[in-house]
């Protein structure tokens, strides 16, 4: 008989990503925890703790970096894309418009 682990009545998963309280592009940062290296419930996993349950091949899939939760998923924070090039044709429009004005 095996011993069932704490978290299988609680959780759905042993790997998880939770909601920090810090944001990255108005999302919460993703924290990562292997819910199987605790003895007993840790005491910052709270039943208000937005946790998303990842499968053992997401776990080993993932790289911490810019990690949010976004729409129930963990993601990888991407930031709205701003181009010079846009900038650049913008002002160039703007000088030959108040050259030939001048």
């Amino acid at each position: 008989m095996t011993d069932k682990k704490w978290w299988t009545s609680n959780f759905p998963s042993q790997y998880c990503a939770f909601a920090t309280d810090r944001t990255l592009g108005g999302y919460p940062i993703a924290g990562l925890a292997n819910l199987d290296i605790y003895s007993s419930e840790p005491a910052w996993l709270t039943a208000s703790t937005t946790v998303v349950a990842l499968t053992q091949a997401e776990w080993l899939s993932i790289v911490p970096v810019d990690l949010i939760i976004k729409d129930g998923k963990v993601q990888t924070y991407v930031a709205p894309v701003s181009t010079d090039a846009e900038t650049s044709s913008v002002t160039a429009a703007t000088a030959a418009t108040a050259s030939t004005t001048s």
